[in-house]
């Protein structure tokens, strides 16, 4: 599968070929984009966090879905930021639009701020899972959620059951489960009690 490929080349995220394996991977994941966004479509986010960037593509299609949201992109990685923040430069002049390097354990945004925060198949990279999740709790506002959309078994710690204690651990009241028909797709959406 060509996700699996680019998911090892983009291990490196420096210099040229990280550059490259970014494009390739937002490119892959451009179908899984779609059909997760047609998942949320129904929500209208005042203002939404990224947390893992690729080369922006994610973060673009958000922007493109809710043209009245506001949104903040962070990623663990320079180059990432660079290559995000040049891929939504109209949104960014705009206003509508931050991204910033940053750790999804160590979010440095006050609580009650987002109506929705994304991660796309970036979790097995963050470095704290169990803090980052707590983080991402507080920093929802009351009614809002969290979206883990993973292209692909992730492993042990990364799937439906080990992530579904861990966000009714956080404080979460519901996880929702949506999978692909056809590929291995995962989507857990996990809403702050109102």
């Amino acid at each position: 599968m060509l996700f699996g490929k680019v998911k090892k080349l983009t291990e490196k995220r420096d210099g040229r070929p990280g550059t490259i394996s970014l494009y390739l991977q937002d490119a892959s994941q451009k179908q899984l984009r779609k059909w997760s966004l047609s998942l949320l479509s129904r929500r209208e986010p005042k203002n939404l966090l990224e947390i893992g960037l690729g080369a922006g593509a994610s973060l673009q299609a958000m922007m493109k879905e809710w043209p009245a949201s506001r949104a903040i992109a962070i990623d663990h990685t320079s180059q990432t930021v660079t290559m995000a923040a040049r891929s939504n430069a109209d949104a960014i002049k705009q206003g509508r639009c931050i991204v910033m390097e940053g750790e999804a354990c160590h979010l440095p945004f006050p609580d009650d701020t987002f109506d929705l925060i994304v991660a796309f198949d970036s979790i097995s990279s963050w470095k704290n899972l169990n803090d980052s999740v707590l983080d991402i709790y507080a920093e929802l506002v009351t009614g809002g959620c969290f979206a883990i959309i993973n292209a692909d078994d992730k492993g042990p710690g990364f799937d439906e059951s080990s992530l579904r204690p861990l966000l009714y651990d956080a404080g979460f009241s519901r996880v929702k489960a949506y999978r692909h028909e056809a590929d291995p797709w995962l989507m857990l959406v996990a809403e702050k009690e109102r």
